[in-house]
């Protein structure tokens, strides 16, 4: 690492009274102009890799910011938010107080992420190490999980439900987990390919002991019918007597929506 000061002609250190040169001066000012400001701030745009090393955790007591890639080999700790536009790969731990938004984020082994603000991804997330979340989390790309998921305390898994409307509708799961049949009329809603992975799943319900005898035709992308629901508290026959479950589920399986499960009322037939 290279520190700026004044060229020593002869010896290894300035004597008394010794004279200082013009050019001595000049390469002191030429370096100055390049160095960091670290009580005024300002832009810099280095021309080579800048490296902080050293035996110490790297900390930023207010915030930080970081238009391209971050890679830090210690530990992080930033009091306040921390913003970067590349990805971020932190070899020690990671402590963050206040809003953290990365890119895409590697935490590699035995390392322990803490983020207490609220935390927002919006690429690939891979933790190797562990993690406490205390404020929000949003991850807006892809989430591997290697080992066990547990919720402690008031920890839960949160759906997506929406209530459906009275006409012919589409939904899926790039917006909701649960729909609820919400008509009076006989109605289609479909189930859209936005957001379709293969392993996802929707499920469309009526409420219990409505008093209309409308039906829900559930249908694909392609307008092909999947299956017919009717309210439970009615027997909803066709002239052969068919009797319509009151909720479906559908499941994603080769690049298709299946019908994967039925439910009159309590009772799930699969």
């Amino acid at each position: 690492m290279a520190y700026i000061r004044a060229t020593k002609f002869e010896g290894p250190q300035w004597i008394l009274q010794e004279r200082l040169s013009s050019a001595q001066m000049n390469h002191v000012e030429d370096g100055l102009i390049h160095a960091i400001d670290g009580y005024g701030g300002g832009t810099y745009s280095p021309t080579s890799q800048l490296i902080i090393g050293g035996p110490f955790a790297t900390h930023f007591l207010s915030g930080l910011s970081v238009t391209g890639d971050e890679g830090i080999s210690g530990s992080l700790t930033v009091g306040n938010n921390i913003l970067v536009d590349g990805d971020l790969a932190v070899m020690g731990d990671v402590g963050i107080v206040g809003t953290a938004t990365v890119n895409h984020l590697v935490a590699n082994d035995a390392t322990v992420a803490a983020f207490l603000g609220t935390t927002g991804f919006t690429g690939d997330v891979q933790f190797n190490g562990d993690e406490a979340h205390l404020g929000t989390v949003g991850f807006g790309g892809t989430v591997n999980i290697d080992d066990d998921l547990v919720f402690e305390n008031s920890g839960k898994m949160v759906r997506r439900v929406t209530i459906g409307t009275n006409s012919d509708s589409t939904y899926g799961v790039n917006a909701s987990d649960i729909v609820k049949i919400n008509i009076n009329a006989n109605r289609i809603y479909t189930v859209s390919e936005s957001g379709a992975v293969n392993g996802a799943s929707i499920i469309f319900y009526f409420e219990n002991n409505l008093t209309n005898y409308a039906r829900c035709t559930i249908k694909n992308a392609a307008a092909a019918s999947i299956t017919v629901l009717a309210p439970n508290s009615t027997v909803t026959t066709t002239a052969n007597a068919e009797i319509f479950p009151n909720w479906c589920e559908l499941l994603r399986v080769g690049g298709a929506w299946e019908l994967f499960r039925v439910g009159f009322g309590g009772q799930v037939n699969a």
